[in-house]
């Protein structure tokens, strides 16, 4: 119950957006994300000697999972879903590396394209709900409608001469305030070293040592500098 006076604060303070900032960046992204369709379909069509334009061939939606694994299995891929997992095992052929950074743009805009935007107040802030207890499994602490506790880090290219841009830039601190970046490292592991006394997590604690590699070292009984 301590955190839930500086948990309402947040929730209720909202944060600030650069609309149209987010509005060149989204777009950026949708551009690439086309790209690689267009990329995918060609590769497509060519290695099922398809001679048409991609524009014109016989319509696959790669978002379709039913489509895409039958599409596949057509060309040879030994695939009962596409899911990324699955995409994973067979990574370096250049159609399924299409298809896994395709599958990252995409998921990236259904998350947080244009439609987060809407969800702006009329003061220009965007307000989300923090829950507690809100991640499955781990009960950790998680955000929702939208998620702002999972806003990507990555940077992405911008229109010509435009450079690179984040969409975690497009969040602005108020005039007079600053945003301050703060991380327990390594929160849970240290906090089950304490309850359970194990004395390797503490001896690795006090020589610095990575707490999660030192954890993995022992659930799978191979010396820490093994773990990669």
């Amino acid at each position: 119950f301590d955190c839930i006076p500086s948990q309402a604060y947040l929730e209720l303070g909202g944060v600030t957006i650069d609309k149209d900032k987010w509005r060149l960046l989204i777009g950026a992204i949708e551009e690439q994300r086309y790209l690689l369709q267009s990329k995918i379909l060609k590769l497509i069509n060519k290695r099922t000697l398809q001679k048409v334009l991609w524009e014109d061939a016989p319509g696959i939606n790669i978002d379709s999972q039913v489509q895409l694994v039958r599409q596949l299995r057509k060309m040879g891929y030994p695939v009962s879903n596409t899911k990324h997992r699955t995409l994973m095992e067979l990574q370096g052929d250049p159609l399924i590396d299409l298809l896994i950074k395709y599958r990252k743009f995409h998921k990236l805009l259904k998350a947080f394209g244009h439609s987060i935007l809407d969800k702006v107040a009329k003061d220009g802030r965007l307000y989300t709900t923090f829950n507690q207890l809100g991640a499955p499994m781990t009960s950790r602490q998680s955000s929702s409608n939208p998620n702002l506790q999972q806003i990507p880090n990555n940077d992405f290219d911008l229109p010509a001469g435009k450079g690179k841009g984040r969409i975690r830039d497009c969040f602005v601190a108020t005039p007079g305030y600053k945003f301050v970046l703060g991380d327990y490292s390594q929160q849970e592991v240290r906090v089950a070293g304490h309850i359970f006394k194990e004395p390797i997590l503490f001896a690795n604690y006090l020589a610095d040592k990575d707490l999660y590699r030192t954890s993995a070292s022992l659930v799978l009984n191979v010396p820490y500098e093994d773990i990669d």
